[in-house]
């Protein structure tokens, strides 16, 4: 009885802290809203709604998988920024459950809660809202929680009772793949990192399977290619027909150049941000760059101690039980071959009696320790997965990108930590150390530094209302933005196409995405984002002036936008014009509301 009412109040425990951390994560709910990121998914999401397709009808460098998703909540809400935000909340409240459940099955219940409380601090002060990256990371945990159950359940060296742990583990390989497939719809690089990680705890797993049932490595590498079939099937159960549809409407090589091609070369040179040095001068380093290189590196070197630990536990321990069957099947195998041609029925019993046991035991050998085999493999899983997230932050580095690698980088921490004998925490100099540590570590990159977020926008409550504009869902606008908005609904048709630029576009940085969505006027082009190294160039350019002439476009929209001082080609003239030189000799100013000018066509 006493330990029933424990179990419930423990229980009642944990569901009010999560109840608390859900609450935490609706505190910025009311933040301003962000102009080009978060502008980008819901006008294109908006697009798909009206019956567009991604890369045919508009580029976009993004996976398409959240704005299909967030489509389909404008078709039950109505275009609403509020609606996506809270779309986007609830996904985060399960990317931190996800957190929970994944260090709870390599930890404890109360172990477990300290990932879960950094996530949600970090998810509720990071604002950028409606971006797939967060998504895709709680696809990349739901991933690694099917990988963990498949490793579980992969079937032990005894072949007896094989058959009903080996189904177990085809369905959670499936289900591990089924998640990939999900990860790659939502940010394509992001199930690129993932497949990574568990193709190759898959074949560890199938290898350690197989040796352990003594099969020569024929059949133990057809094991491994039958279940990295399964795996690379169920994902592309997922994915191909979403990405298959987009190929056939607009062409592979349209997709290709816009998903792949243009990410991996032109974003980089125009994107790219310095990353920390690995030595740097900690006497003139300041606090905002001490906490840019611990953002970097304290992921890097938590991934390369889950590899190292994990190598060494998987190879020490299959050397070991190799070593250990070896002995085991060479008596076996003695024991028969001083088997006489002929001996009485008493002795040809016992004989059989040994086998069996030799047998048994070098099976019991094989498969010691599969709580630490599962717990490594699944480390060196999550830790090559988080390799790949932290060099996908280096393009672009910044704390918003590095937030994937530190999340799967806290889990695998606290994992290892908690591998570490009791008896090394019991000593006051070894726990004080480690202490210490941390404190350094941790506070000001990723406790100080978003519990200061909060202060920004402390005068925005959840419950106020800060814009007039129905879409905005009151959500705060930028006045001038809003104001501008309201005055191109009014001079404009419902299904009138617009054009909103910048008043510059030989040096762009960002342009406004979210004053089409505002607006409620569909883009007049297929490069509604102005994205530097693409609109910045002559072709992009020349395209974007014919679609606005054949459909005769009578309004057309510009911001004055701060320039670019990146350290990278966004800083930097194309020196084209040809747009510029369209909307001054076609286009006259009507009215305007701070940097935006509205103009007409003449």
């Amino acid at each position: 009885m006493i330990a029933s009412k424990r179990a419930v109040l423990n229980r009642l425990a944990l569901a009010a802290l999560f109840v608390l951390g859900l609450t935490l994560l609706f505190r910025q709910l009311k933040s301003p809203a962000n102009l080009y990121d978060e502008g980008l998914t819901l006008l294109n999401a908006e697009r798909i709604l009206q019956g567009q397709v991604p890369y045919r009808d508009f580029w976009t460098l993004y996976a398409p998988g959240y704005f299909y998703l967030l489509a389909g909540l404008f078709k039950l809400t109505g275009p609403n920024i509020l609606a996506a935000r809270i779309l986007d909340t609830l996904l985060r409240f399960l990317l931190t459950l996800a957190v929970y459940a994944l260090a709870r099955r390599l930890t404890t219940r109360w172990v477990a809660l300290i990932p879960w409380a950094f996530v949600t601090l970090w998810l509720s002060a990071i604002r950028f809202y409606s971006y797939p990256a967060f998504p895709a990371t709680a696809a990349i945990v739901l991933t690694a929680l099917a990988l963990l159950r498949y490793l579980e359940a992969t079937a032990p060296a005894s072949d007896p009772a094989a058959s009903v742990p080996a189904r177990r583990g085809v369905g959670w390989l499936a289900a591990t793949g089924l998640a990939l497939g999900l990860t790659a719809t939502i940010r394509l690089d992001f199930g690129g990192y993932a497949a990574i990680g568990a193709a190759a705890a898959v074949a560890i797993a199938e290898l350690q399977t197989a040796a352990g049932r003594g099969q020569p490595w024929r059949l133990r590498l057809a094991s491994v290619l039958r279940a990295e079939a399964i795996l690379a099937g169920a994902a592309a159960l997922v994915a191909l027909p979403l990405y298959g549809c987009l190929a056939a409407a607009s062409g592979l090589p349209t997709v290709w150049d816009d998903l792949i091609a243009f990410p991996a070369t032109t974003f980089r040179a125009v994107r790219h941000l310095p990353v920390p040095t690995l030595l740097p001068d900690l006497g003139r380093m300041t606090g905002e760059q001490w906490e840019d290189w611990v953002r970097l590196y304290l992921p890097l070197g938590i991934y390369a101690a889950a590899l190292g630990a994990s190598a060494w536990r998987l190879v020490s321990g299959t050397v070991a039980h190799a070593g250990r069957g070896a002995s085991l099947s060479w008596l076996h195998h003695a024991g028969q071959g001083a088997q006489p041609p002929c001996g009485t029925a008493d002795e040809n019993v016992r004989r059989n009696d040994f086998s069996r046991s030799a047998r048994a035991t070098a099976t019991k050998v094989a498969t010691t320790n599969l709580p630490i085999f599962r717990t490594a493999t699944l480390l060196a899983a999550l830790s090559l997965t988080g390799l790949g997230l932290v060099i996908k932050a280096t393009s672009r580095y910044h704390e918003l990108h590095a937030l994937p690698a530190a999340i799967i980088a806290l889990i695998v921490a606290v994992a290892l930590a908690y591998r570490i004998p009791h008896r090394l925490w019991r000593t006051l100099p070894f726990s004080v150390g480690v202490a210490g540590l941390a404190f350094l570590l941790l506070y000001g990159p990723y406790i100080l530094h978003f519990t200061d977020m909060f202060k920004q926008t402390s005068r925005y409550v959840t419950t106020g209302c800060y814009a007039r504009l129905e879409r905005a869902g009151c959500v705060p606008l930028g006045q001038d933005q809003e104001r501008a908005a309201e005055y191109v609904r009014a001079q404009t048709g419902p299904d009138e196409r617009i054009f909103v630029g910048n008043t510059r576009h030989d040096l762009i940085f960002v342009n406004d995405l979210l004053f089409y969505f505002l607006a409620d006027r569909p883009s007049a082009t297929r490069y509604a984002e102005l994205h530097p190294g693409l609109a910045t160039t002559l072709p992009i350019q020349q395209a974007i002036v014919q679609e606005l002439a054949s459909q005769d476009v009578q309004w057309v929209v510009t911001l004055r936008m701060w320039e670019s001082r990146e350290p990278n080609a966004s800083s930097v003239s194309s020196g084209v014009t040809h747009l510029d030189d369209f909307i001054r000799d076609n286009y006259a100013t009507v009215t305007t509301f701070g940097g935006y000018r509205v103009l007409r066509r003449r």
